[in-house]
């Protein structure tokens, strides 16, 4: 009874100040502020509410919720509604390409539409982890064969991505893109190939003589080779002593400038954990970032 007393005298403040006044003898304009809040704090339980019957059963964690809300506020129900994609294209926390399909689909969404194909081919190549920014065009009909069982009308659905602007094309000839990319790929490694231009435009490197006493001849002809420049690329196959020639010379960098000259860097947390751990293991007291 007390918390039903408590949603009554909430509701009618909220409906109507003047109730607190007359009541309570307090001023209009005070209770005038206080419903405008409580009025606020309605419409995102409300929201909040219909959020939860969006996701239920579907697999979206709770914090989608309140990044929907922060991002939207109370309209952010509709907006999913008229294209569930958007919780991809915004990066909700779990909406994936797999669950926001299955929401645009029992929202009675066109299983055909291009846009569905679209996205589908995107957002596989959003998450491709082999390494290369260009991918075959070829690829983006594979992702939307093995995301929806068949590849329907896969070119035109990559033409919308690139009207669209989601995906990016070279070497484009009669028959179409013969290399696609997702934009931010692109656009990153556009960036980092202008970043290395202007390191090489700006004359001979800083390095040291780095050539650390533990290397072989064959590994120490390839630093004298590349401390040339301002920039060295180790590769080679898994195996080839990749970490350890890294680890010499950074050891060896420290010795004879500091180790506080010296930043490493890695495109994700896991990678930065494993470098730190490698160069550790190495005697290379640094930790990567």
């Amino acid at each position: 009874r007390v918390a039903q007393f408590r949603q009554e005298i909430t509701r009618m403040l909220r409906e109507s100040p003047r109730y607190g006044e007359q009541s309570l003898g307090v001023g209009e304009s005070r209770f005038e502020q206080a419903s405008q809040a409580l009025e606020k704090v309605a419409r995102f339980e409300a929201t909040t509410i219909d959020l939860l019957a969006l996701f239920s059963g579907r697999g979206f964690p709770r914090a989608a919720i309140t990044a929907c809300i922060t991002k939207w506020g109370i309209g952010g129900p509709e907006r999913i509604r008229a294209n569930p994609f958007h919780l991809l294209l915004q990066e909700i926390p779990g909406a994936g390409f797999a669950r926001c399909d299955r929401l645009y689909l029992d929202l009675g969404g066109d299983p055909g539409k291009l846009k569905r194909q679209m996205f589908c081919g995107w957002d596989a190549m959003r998450k491709d982890r082999e390494g290369s920014t260009w991918l075959p065009a070829s690829a983006f009909r594979f992702a939307v064969a093995k995301n929806m069982g068949t590849a329907g009308r896969w070119v035109d659905a990559l033409a919308l991505g690139l009207r669209a602007k989601w995906i990016e094309a070279v070497s484009t000839d009669t028959t179409g893109p013969r290399w696609i990319a997702e934009r931010e790929n692109a656009r990153n490694e556009r960036d980092l190939a202008e970043g290395i231009r202007r390191l090489q435009d700006a004359g001979p490197g800083y390095w040291p003589c780095v050539i650390p006493p533990v290397v072989s001849e064959h590994q120490a002809e390839a630093i004298r080779t590349a401390i040339d420049s301002r920039i060295m690329i180790i590769s080679g196959t898994p195996g080839t002593g990749k970490t350890y020639l890294a680890a010499a010379m950074l050891k060896q960098l420290a010795y004879e400038r500091g180790i506080d000259c010296i930043a490493v860097a890695a495109p994700t947390g896991k990678a930065a954990v494993r470098i730190t751990e490698a160069m550790q293991a190495h005697g290379v007291p640094i930790k990567a970032t």
